[in-house]
């Protein structure tokens, strides 16, 4: 009698589950007053239970529990938490310059949701600043203030299989669609606008693919400039349009080749005023002022025409993973100071619980090489000097160095690692005062190309 009890309960709660998630605590219930009746053990309630919801969980996720919006039923979460202690050397290119270490953290939580079976989206929240692009880090000690958090990811992505296959179709403020190493690309930078995601295997070891990034990059519109000789025809909107084409080898079981090439356009952006709102202003690249002194904006010199091939080459030591990469940028629109690169590897890959890796790059980025405000904000710290004084920024262009870093997997989602740094600035002009924009250009500041720069970072990072 009891198995038969126990049997016709497991067919009931089955299809309890299986048609609506909202009836688990009436199935908790049930199934509590029969094990207080004696009519089922705890260890049998429990198996029961256990599986009516393995039941309900492949359901949701195949998107056919018919009382929840497949939406829902779809729905993966993702996020982490860092804490970070970062310490740069202050190199005293700015006096009065207060502060080598900080305490810091970075909070990110999202989810990518199948509105249908071509089309995700996906949305996050993260820690960070409003006027930064390329950190979303929050650093501790500002009174105990509420910090900020803002939308870093809000994008559909559509995947027209009836029409090309592998092809991904994504607008919105989307994860950076392109194969790239930090060293243009800062990781936290979120880009805004279209991209297209395509490859195409030709044999089961070699594949194509090719990205295409259309993105907007400063909307002006409404914009006005107090005290500017700029007119607004002058002005227009800044776009950012990337194409790349690569290929995936597997040479052989541990040796396989990644190689693309990408060129970068950035449009209206020479002799268009600075619009950022950090202190770092353009963080490297070369501005200038025009007269009179009461127009207080800066402005570009250069535009951006960067031709950016990327190589990498993976293989095992040992049974040890190890990447090789080389990567290079050269801007067209800048008559010098116009190159980028950076070469090194990875040992290891800390992907699971005791897994580890160690990295090192030597990076030179030349000043006009590539856009400082986009690029690594880690690397390196410059002064952006104005015609009044100089401010401290972080990151951008101008340095040359070493990077070291390091990273262990305590479990399978909680790392501990390092970064450690040590740049030197490249010493040319920086700021020049155009003379009603004729052709003579004088200096007005210059940075200090010898004395060395140290970072830090140390972190540990939950993911979940």
């Amino acid at each position: 009698m009891k198995k038969a009890v126990v049997v016709v309960l497991s067919v009931v709660l089955l299809v309890m589950g299986l048609k609506s998630a909202a009836t688990a605590g009436e199935i908790d219930v049930l199934v509590q007053k029969l094990v207080d009746k004696k009519l089922l053990t705890k260890n049998e309630a429990k198996i029961i239970m256990e599986d009516t919801k393995e039941d309900v969980v492949k359901q949701n996720a195949s998107g056919k529990n018919e009382m929840l919006p497949k939406w829902v039923q779809t729905m993966k979460w993702n996020g982490d938490f860092r804490l970070r202690n970062e310490w740069r050397q202050n190199p005293g290119i700015v006096p009065n310059l207060a502060g080598d270490n900080r305490l810091r953290f970075r909070a990110r939580v999202g989810f990518t949701s199948d509105i249908n079976k071509e089309t995700t989206f996906g949305f996050r929240l993260a820690s960070g600043s409003a006027t930064d692009a390329t950190s979303t880090n929050q650093t501790m000690g500002t009174m105990f203030t509420s910090k900020y958090i803002g939308i870093d990811q809000a994008y559909l992505e559509y995947r027209p299989g009836w029409l090309v296959k592998n092809l991904k179709v994504i607008g919105g403020k989307m994860p950076n669609p392109l194969w790239t190493t930090d060293m243009i690309w800062d990781p936290d930078v979120t880009p805004e606008g279209l991209a297209l995601k395509y490859e195409h295997p030709l044999t089961k070891d070699f594949k194509l693919f090719a990205n295409l990034g259309g993105f907007v990059y400063n909307d002006l519109f409404g914009t006005t400039y107090a005290g500017s000789t700029i007119v607004p025809a002058e002005t227009s909107a800044a776009y950012i349009v990337v194409p790349q084409a690569g290929f995936d080898y597997r040479v052989m079981e541990n040796l396989s080749a990644k190689a693309a090439l990408a060129y970068m356009n950035v449009s209206n952006l020479a002799n268009n005023p600075v619009m950022t709102a950090q202190g770092g202003g353009p963080r490297g690249n070369t501005v200038y002022y025009k007269v009179p002194v009461a127009d207080s904006n800066a402005y570009y010199k250069y535009g951006f025409d960067i031709i950016n091939p990327t190589v990498q080459i993976s293989t095992k030591a040992f049974d040890v993973p190890i990447r090789l990469i080389g990567d290079y940028a050269h801007n067209t629109q800048a008559p010098d100071h116009n190159d980028a690169w950076q070469l090194g590897g990875i040992v290891g890959e800390a992907k699971k619980a005791r897994e580890w890796e160690i990295g090192y790059f030597y990076r030179r980025v030349e000043k006009d090489a590539i856009m400082g405000e986009l690029s690594d904000s880690d690397f390196g710290y410059g002064v952006y000097s104005n015609l009044a004084s100089n401010t401290a920024y972080s990151g951008g262009t101008g340095h040359f160095g070493h990077i070291l870093s390091l990273k262990y997997n305590i479990t399978d989602n909680w790392s501990v690692g390092g970064r450690f740094t040590a740049a030197w600035n490249i010493g040319v002009n920086n700021v020049y005062r155009d003379q009603s924009r004729s052709s003579n250009m004088t200096v007005a500041n210059q940075p200090d190309s010898h004395k060395p720069v140290g970072g830090i970072l140390l972190d540990t990072i939950w993911k979940f």
